[in-house]
């Protein structure tokens, strides 16, 4: 093997095994290959966990106990969860004496019901979106929330269930105010009450738990921010303004934002209206000098809510009375084709506005979609000979919502001897718009290969751990900057029309290993990447894993793992001369290396590398006189050592 060729020339080397110490005598003949796989995007459309289009349900929770059952078999589904039982302005029958609910506490029996609900959706195989509201009904009435100290009682009680259930629960929209739960039309949703209801939610509930309002400038109250106070032409005093303390540009922001530590990385928000224009009906404000406009808010969700879900209804703009938009028309695959990648767009109400999604002629199903990156170029429509539309904009959005990986390349070596390292070195380009929400484990399953009278059969799988900590949350979705101009109220200047520039394609390398086990049979092994809620195969059910998008082929049904390539093992292995561990070994002519298990003591050396039979650097440290170096945080295995 080339790299062992290279280290054969250092000044001093040594091979460290679990209790010895040794010198290299022979290096690998197997080498580092690129697996022959197919690493092009196949464009199927298919399911992955916390992302794409939801089926919504709404139910009303009583103080004694309901059946509850997922409407849908979708597996994103969001739940509308009602509790005006629960406050005594909430009113659904004026004529009947049980039309109305009571204030106080939520109670054992309700929590339970909600928690039945989940254990049901977590028996589909499914992930939700939950939004809590007095609203009965979700009816569209307002002012039916109980007092602001009752709002927050409730809130800390179903935080206690949202931590219980945050491998099913995708994102918390706060919800609790105002009609729908959409935090307007009450007297009571403003930003001071509805900003005090969030960091209660965001005080409750565990770091790993997403969390977001309706709307940004409730975000910013709910995070501790100070607003700042404007005067407009007319000389009123606008209060409450965050256009200055909200802009991630800003120094105080920076400042404040580091007090924060990881609140501000689990906080996003929910959009009730996304590009239904460019204020989206009120979440963003219309001037960038006095309030959060759409650019500030972008900019908020592009730099600190890497891994927040962020979605909701999509709409579309209100026309004259020939049907002309009023407003610029962005509610198209062409504008979220830019903006998506800034917002980490990841999942959309698949009804709310069935004018764009009906299959039978919704705007999205007819737009020619033409992309902005030849990343996309596969998803650009065209009218084929017969007259039909292929590759419309509703498929590039559904398949882009979130995240998406695809294998681009996988190295690893053809040949391994029985317990050596198995490592791939892998390129996968995350196409999507979004990153992974949520810190999954990463895991390599192993089959082995068998033929048989012109027949190919896999064996049993085993999973193995990784033995780095590779987190799949980094492999990150591309780079997209903004190039266009602004106006005097520092919005885009020409929504139709925006120009922006790919700074990084989303192709991220990927290093992942693990030690192959000593009692492992001799033979050809199938190798898949396994990437599941709970890195637990069989017990886990194949509970939210992640498929790639290549050849659907390669994907493991039975497993929820990807193929990613092959190797051949056998017994044949690098051949060392071991020297027992307590004697004191002398390499070279003055430098000293002495192995207590968890420690390595160098005596005389100026710099020691570390790396393992693969040949991969794990470890370089200057050292002088006599130094101790810590050998727990490396892989249980053979090490080669080199010093200086």
């Amino acid at each position: 093997m080339e790299k062992f060729g290279y280290l054969c020339k250092a000044k001093t080397l040594a091979v460290l095994g679990a209790a010895c110490l040794a010198t290299a005598t022979s290096a690998f003949a197997a080498t580092a290959v690129v697996q022959k796989l197919n690493y092009t995007d196949q464009l199927q459309s298919f399911y992955n966990p916390d992302r794409g289009f939801y089926r919504p349900q709404v139910i009303h929770f009583r103080p004694e106990a309901i059946d509850v059952n997922p409407y849908y078999k979708n597996h994103l589904m969001h739940l509308r969860a009602e509790i005006s039982a629960f406050s005594s302005n909430a009113v659904w029958n004026d004529t009947a004496a049980d039309g109305h609910g009571t204030t106080q506490n939520l109670t054992e029996a309700m929590l339970n019901s909600f928690r039945t609900y989940l254990d049901r959706i977590r028996a589909t195989n499914s992930t939700i979106i939950v939004r809590f509201s007095y609203d009965p009904w979700y009816n569209g009435k307002g002012n039916m929330e109980p007092p602001q100290e009752w709002i927050l009682k409730h809130v800390k009680q179903l935080s206690t269930v949202f931590n219980e259930y945050k491998d099913v629960i995708t994102f918390v929209e706060q919800g609790m105010y105002g009609p729908f739960g959409e935090q307007h039309t009450s007297a009571i949703s403003n930003p001071l009450y509805v900003g005090e209801g969030l960091a209660t939610l965001l005080q409750n509930t565990d770091d790993d738990v997403d969390v977001g309002p309706r709307n940004p400038s409730v975000l910013a109250r709910g995070l501790g921010f100070s607003p700042t106070t404007e005067v407009n032409a007319a000389g009123d005093t606008i209060a409450w303004s965050y256009s200055v303390s909200f802009d991630v540009n800003h120094p105080y922001f920076k400042m404040k934002a580091d007090s924060l530590n990881k609140d501000i990385y689990r906080a996003g928000i929910y959009n009730d209206c996304y590009v239904g224009t460019q204020y989206d009906y009120g979440t963003w404000g219309g001037s960038c000098n006095s309030s959060v406009c759409r650019e500030r808010g972008v900019a908020y969700l592009e730099n600190y809510a890497h891994h927040v879900p962020y979605g909701g209804e999509a709409c579309s703009p209100p026309t004259d009375s020939t049907g002309k938009p009023l407003y610029a028309k962005i509610n198209t695959a062409k504008f979220i084709s830019y903006e998506g990648f800034r917002t980490h767009t990841s999942y959309l109400n698949y009804e709310h506005t069935w004018s764009l999604t009906r299959p039978d002629g919704g705007e999205w199903r007819l737009e020619e979609f033409h992309p902005r990156d030849t990343i996309d170029k596969a998803y650009e429509s065209y009218i084929d000979g017969e007259g039909v539309l292929q590759n419309s904009a509703f498929k590039y959005i559904d398949d882009h919502l979130g995240y998406r990986y695809v294998l681009r390349e996988s190295k690893m070596m053809d040949s391994l001897g029985i317990g050596s390292l198995l490592q791939l070195d892998m390129k996968i380009q995350n196409v999507g718009f979004g990153n992974m929400t949520k810190k999954r484990p990463v895991t390599i399953m192993l089959r082995r290969i068998t033929e048989s009278a012109g027949d190919t059969t896999y064996g049993t799988p085993l999973e193995l751990k990784q033995s780095g900590n590779f987190d799949p949350q980094n492999i990150l979705c591309r780079k997209v900057v903004l190039k266009s101009a602004f106006d005097n109220n520092g919005n885009i200047a020409d929504y139709d029309n925006v120009k922006s520039e790919t700074t990084f394609d989303g192709i991220n390398e990927v290093k992942v290993a693990t030690k192959l086990p000593d009692t492992l049979a001799e033979g050809n092994y199938a190798v898949y990447l396994r990437i599941s809620q709970y890195g637990n195969w069989p017990a886990d059910s194949n509970y939210s894993v992640v498929r790639f998008a290549n050849d659907s082929a390669y994907y493991d049904k039975e497993t929820g793992a990807n193929y990613v390539g092959s190797f051949v093992l056998s017994k044949k292995a690098p051949v060392v001369t071991a020297i027992p561990a307590q004697k004191l070994a002398k390499v070279g002519r003055t430098i000293r290396l002495e192995n207590h298990g968890q420690t390595l003591t160098v005596t005389n050396a100026k710099r020691v590398e570390i790396f393992d039979l693969m040949g991969h650097k794990l470890l370089t440290k200057d050292v002088q006189g006599t130094t101790t170096i810590s050998l727990k945080n490396l892989p249980k295995t053979s090490l080669i050592i080199r010093t200086h």
